[in-house]
């Protein structure tokens, strides 16, 4: 089992905080075990947020969406994400 590119994080009773934090750890986690770049996502199902840590620099896009309204927002960023990812899974 290899380190993961991408950490996915419910977001528990709409709380977007406690959802980075733990996305976060998990994000740091994969970059002490070697993981240059890593991506994050925090969602409720219904309000998504992304984010990444590159070379443990953490930016995280301010804009949360709504799946009722930007569906297909959330899905070209998750189109993005995976291909990202799957890029990175590549380089190993």
């Amino acid at each position: 089992m290899g380190v993961p590119p991408l950490c996915i994080v419910e977001a528990k009773k709409d709380n977007f905080a406690e959802g980075w934090t733990q996305a976060l750890a998990e994000m740091v986690a994969a970059s002490l075990q070697g993981r240059e770049e890593c991506y994050g996502v925090v969602t409720t199902g219904n309000t998504w947020a992304f984010g990444k840590l590159e070379k443990q620099i953490f930016t995280r896009d301010p804009k949360k969406f709504s799946a009722t309204v930007n569906l297909q927002e959330i899905f070209d960023v998750l189109n993005w994400v995976f291909h990202q990812a799957e890029s990175l899974l590549g380089e190993e």
